[in-house]
């Protein structure tokens, strides 16, 4: 039995919103439907939507006045350059543990949240835990994705996630609250996502992937990260990577502090590689010159290293369609 005498919500939801009239009433929905015997509570930012969205949120307010707690902000801060889930949300967030759902995704399992709650009762090491989902395109296609099924085992510590880099999907995630400063004030300058987040609660516990898919996930193209083009990409995880090396700073006496900063360093010059590769393929030589100039001599080895190999394994895949 959960004990939840001190009044406080056993798990906080996190939701971020913006212009999200036609899925945010799902996406609440499916908060709402889980079924449980534990208190949680609903913290959602709005990011100054310009469509019916604040007004949806309000008449939810007006169902659940102690559920949701809503911010509804005049100023969009996400195109000045602020990231308003650390900011907004987190910052907030007085539940024993944190999960993340955005206005255009939805869960659909109403048993979801006990069963990652199940999963950390059952391993008190597990500071993660994350569910296979269903990815669902505009046109209505739908693609299922478990990282338990690429893998030999479910659980993974903070070395074996810098080495595999598992997808570790936000909208299906429940991590125990440290109550941390999330994003330190050292890593806000190249903080681009929530896996920075997620690498953070590692270095406290493990991360545990149950098989059922619970969630969809909507893919618009128009998203984020999906309308970004590839050198915006490669940007964004690049920045995203350097906070992560920011953080392993704050964290030097770890006992694989130096193990951390290898895999991280290796995680950042494979990045640069598989874009050298998209840059390669579309015989844009400047382009390609001008990334490896901001590396030094050694890191320019490593980079075409994993160029040669990414490029063998395309050249390998081409022959055995």
């Amino acid at each position: 039995m959960i004990d939840q005498s001190n009044g406080y919500p056993l798990i906080s939801v996190c939701c971020l919103a913006y212009n999200h009239q036609t899925s945010i009433t799902a996406t609440l929905d499916g908060i709402l439907m889980q079924q449980s015997e534990f208190r949680l509570e609903i913290l959602i930012y709005d990011d100054a939507s310009t469509d019916r969205t604040q007004k949806i949120i309000k008449s939810y307010v007006q169902k659940y006045p102690d559920v949701i707690k809503p911010i509804l902000s005049k100023v969009n801060y996400y195109s000045q350059g602020v990231a308003p889930s650390p900011k907004f949300n987190l910052s907030r967030a007085k539940g024993d543990y944190i999960a993340m759902c955005e206005c255009d995704d939805r869960w659909t399992d109403v048993y979801k949240l006990q069963k990652q709650l199940t999963a950390f009762q059952k391993n008190p090491n597990l500071s993660l835990c994350a569910t296979g989902y269903e990815i669902v395109g505009k046109n209505g296609s739908s693609q299922m994705i478990n990282e338990a099924d690429k893998f030999s085992k479910c659980n993974f510590d903070l070395i074996d996630f810098l080495r595999t880099w598992p997808n570790v999907q936000t909208l299906t995630v429940l991590f125990k609250n440290y109550q941390l400063d999330w994003v330190p004030s050292i890593c806000e300058k190249n903080y681009r996502g929530s896996v920075f987040v997620f690498l953070h609660a590692l270095f406290f516990g493990d991360l545990e992937f149950i098989p059922d898919v619970t969630a969809e996930y909507y893919y618009s193209g128009d998203g984020i990260w999906s309308s970004k083009s590839p050198e915006e990409k490669l940007k964004m995880s690049t920045d995203n990577v350097r906070a992560m090396q920011d953080l392993t700073a704050l964290y030097s006496n770890h006992k694989d502090s130096k193990l951390i900063s290898k895999l991280l360093k290796i995680r950042l010059l494979k990045l640069v590689a598989e874009y050298v590769v998209y840059v390669i393929l579309r015989m844009r030589v400047r382009s390609y010159i001008g990334i490896l100039k901001s590396y030094s001599v050694r890191e320019n080895f490593k980079i075409n290293v994993f160029v040669v190999k990414i490029l063998a394994r395309k050249v390998i895949k081409g022959l055995y369609k």
